[in-house]
């Protein structure tokens, strides 16, 4: 099996202000800065977008991703962060898990049905 590296993350806007959102509610949940946040968001999307060959940009207009598949990414980027986040920043992971599973949900209702 070959091996598939993207250069750079590929997103629209909206995927854009998703990563914004998740930003802003974990920050507040575990009072940290959003851009520390962020910057583990992003690093997490970018090494989903390599494990699955392809970006969330990509799988959306290729497959027309349902909106059970789009919450199933999203919470696999959610994981990925988690680990990163949780190696590199002491901090209590409850906080951390109730800011992941809020920002779930508020992509349920605010992004998912797109």
């Amino acid at each position: 099996m070959a091996t598939f590296q993207l250069q750079k993350i590929e997103i629209d806007s909206v995927q854009r202000n998703i990563i914004k959102d998740f930003g802003d509610i974990i920050s507040k949940e575990i009072d940290l800065s959003v851009t520390v946040v962020k910057g583990f968001l992003w690093k997490a999307l970018r090494e989903w977008q390599n494990v699955h060959g392809r970006s969330v940009l990509d799988t959306e207009k290729n497959s027309g991703s349902s909106p059970n598949e789009r919450v199933k990414q999203a919470k696999q980027i959610l994981s990925i962060f988690r680990t990163h986040f949780l190696e590199s920043v002491e901090i209590d992971d409850k906080l951390l898990d109730f800011g992941i599973s809020k920002s779930i949900r508020h992509y349920r209702g605010h992004y998912a049905n797109r």
